[in-house]
């Protein structure tokens, strides 16, 4: 990742990084031109030089100075300009490799989470750091190499001083780089959660219950126990840095000290020039200057990289394996076979051997309690998470050798937990099929089938309204109408299923709870819409709600992460006793027994007395 960071500099922009180099490394040659200049101007001032000589020492120094003093910031744009088209690729392979997880189950690992945080910084920041280390030190070297060959023609121990002297603020830029690193790892999972509750109480779905239950305070504090145990570390990492550079700083002025004795000595005694000691004094400060300046450079190099190596954890290309088939499509069903899930190895298995089959152009439902292992099954179908023990095959092919961008263009699903995108209505469907996010008619039959086209159509802006309480669709161009907004939860719900039905054609439906926030009729409408649409395509559904199930061609319940039974509606019914009859009975009777509404009612004015 290292030398991929630096071609991502290198071709950043060529044009800006040349004109950069350039100009560095004329900079670099400022200082030692000036002390020449000022020793010949000087020499030439007290010896009685002619007039052009002195004319032209002296538009030296004033060329030399405007060099000095307009160089330093070009630098610094055109730094600027190359570290962000820089740090934007980096940015964007990083995201990139994120986005090629197969599953989900990294992003659910807060030391994954801690990383990511990490290289999003150094994303950033490595190649910031890496060029104003590289050519700093470039430009170092060239003044240090320049004021060396100065010094060593009028007074040469002072350039072996000056050497002798950068040892020690090496070593101290050395450790200021590691300690800075180390403080970022520190800090990301810090930084990170604060981000979490600050999100939380500035976001509105969640400000509903934090000012209901007055969990403002509680989730501020948080915040600011978080704030002030990372200003805590950075306060600690600056005292340490000032007491390092204090030391540095002493390094220095001891230098100082020692060529200024040894100039006026020389002067003293006759054997050094006026000039030559102008030149010393600037050639000498120039030269512990710019290696303090190559010392500094060093640390920004050190640091850059490290920071680099946090991207590369990331970034690492997943180990090569068989490359993976297409998958083709389903002919004959997805069948799983002695399925075990557990989401760690230290944590209870959610599926215990599970073992069903679904056929291709079939309707099979998936039934239970709560935490049988329902979702995780389909999250499983999806490929977002592989099986712990057993296997999944899609016409007898093993899932884990299918590509997953085949295999999920043949599924379409909306989850338990769908998303809400800060995208506009037509958006929302569209994304459901990214090749059709443009196509009206396309989105609009999707929301019909859903049940939501009227209520999308009534929105201020129709498709184009933007279905967030964050963003406006354009922030350019503000009327009454681009005034953002959310939907209901049961609008929600059905646009969520609108995106699925983008996908009709697809080989299998997965869907997970689709109707829990419908009403009886709406919920009716939307199972009948969804078997009209399907094109011969397999169905699983998960529904708490059993009359929803009984049309299935096969309904599996589960209880204890097993398979407890299957069959029909009919035949599930016809087992006393069993698992479904027995969820069945009981949901029938609250909605048969008109006994249950008379002793509510009965009971309201007791209680409420």
């Amino acid at each position: 990742m290292r030398d991929r960071t630096s071609r991502s500099i290198l071709r950043a922009s060529p044009g800006r990084l040349l004109v950069l180099t350039v100009l560095s490394l004329a900079g670099g040659l400022v200082t030692a031109v000036s002390a020449v200049a000022l020793q010949r101007l000087v020499d030439a001032i007290t010896g009685s030089g002619s007039g052009a000589a002195i004319g032209g020492y002296a538009a030296a120094i004033v060329g030399a100075s405007l060099l000095g003093a307009g160089a330093p910031q070009v630098d610094h744009y055109l730094q600027g300009q190359i570290g962000r088209i820089a740090g934007a690729r980096i940015v964007g392979r990083l995201y990139e490799r994120v986005g090629q997880e197969t599953g989900v189950d990294r992003l659910e690992d807060p030391a994954y989470q801690d990383r990511l945080a990490l290289a999003g910084d150094a994303a950033a920041m490595a190649p910031q750091l890496l060029l104003r280390g590289g050519l700093g030190l470039a430009t170092a070297a060239v003044t240090a190499g320049s004021l060396a060959l100065v010094l060593l023609g009028v007074a040469w121990p002072l350039a072996l001083l000056a050497l002798a002297g950068a040892v020690p603020l090496l070593a101290i830029e050395v450790r200021l780089a590691r300690l800075n690193v180390s403080m970022l790892g520190r800090l990301a999972p810090i930084r990170r959660r604060r981000e979490a509750y600050r999100s939380l109480i500035c976001n509105p779905v969640a400000g509903k219950e934090l000012r209901l239950f007055g969990l403002g305070d509680f989730f501020r504090h948080r915040m600011l126990a978080d704030l002030d145990v990372a200003n805590r570390h950075e306060r600690d990492l600056e005292r340490t840095t000032l007491r390092m550079q204090l030391v540095a700083a002493g390094v220095v002025g001891a230098m100082v000290v020692v060529a200024v004795a040894v100039v006026a000595r020389g002067a003293t005694s006759g054997a050094t020039s006026a000039g030559q000691v102008v030149a010393v004094v600037t050639a000498f400060g120039g030269l512990t200057g710019a290696l303090t300046g190559a010392v500094q450079a060093l640390g920004h190099l050190r640091s850059g990289r490290h920071l680099a190596a946090a991207v590369d954890e990331v970034c690492a290309p997943a180990a090569a394996g068989t490359p993976a088939a297409p998958a083709p499509p389903l002919r004959r069903g997805v069948r799983l076979e002695d399925v075990w899930f557990r989401y760690r190895d230290d944590l209870p298995w959610i599926l215990r051997g599970v073992s069903l089959t679904i056929p291709a152009g079939g309707s099979v439902a998936l039934v239970g309690l709560n935490g049988t292992g329902k979702s995780t099954l389909v999250k499983l179908l999806c490929r977002l998470y592989e099986p712990t023990r057993g296997r999944i095959t899609w016409d007898g092919a093993d899932l884990a050798g299918l590509d997953p961008s085949s295999l999920r263009d043949r599924i379409g699903a909306v989850f338990q937990d769908f998303a809400t995108y800060d995208l506009t209505a037509a958006q929302n469907v569209g994304v459901g099929r990214l090749a059709q996010l443009q196509d009206r008619p396309v989105i609009l039959a999707a929301a019909r089938r859903a049940g939501i086209e009227a209520e999308l159509a009534a929105l201020p802006r129709g498709l184009d309204t933007m279905l967030s309480r964050l963003f406006y669709r354009d922030p350019e161009e503000l009327d009454d109408a681009d005034t953002p907004l959310v939907l209901s939860g049961g609008q929600w719900q059905r646009v969520a299923l609108a995106r699925m039905l983008m996908r009709a054609d697809c080989d299998l439906l997965l869907l997970d709870e689709p109707s829990s926030g419908l009403d009886a009729r709406a919920e009716h409408e939307l199972h009948r819409a969804v078997a009209g649409s399907m094109v011969g395509g397999a169905r699983v559904l998960i529904s708490h709600r059993l009359s929803t199930v009984r049309h299935a061609e096969r309904i599996y319940v589960l209880a204890g992460g097993r398979v407890a039974e299957s069959g029909s509606h009919r035949e599930l019914m016809g087992r006393p006793g069993g698992h479904y009859a027995e969820l069945f009975t009981l949901q029938a009777a609250g909605y048969a027994d008109p006994d249950d509404g008379a002793a509510d009612a009965a009971a309201v004015p007791a209680r409420a007395g």
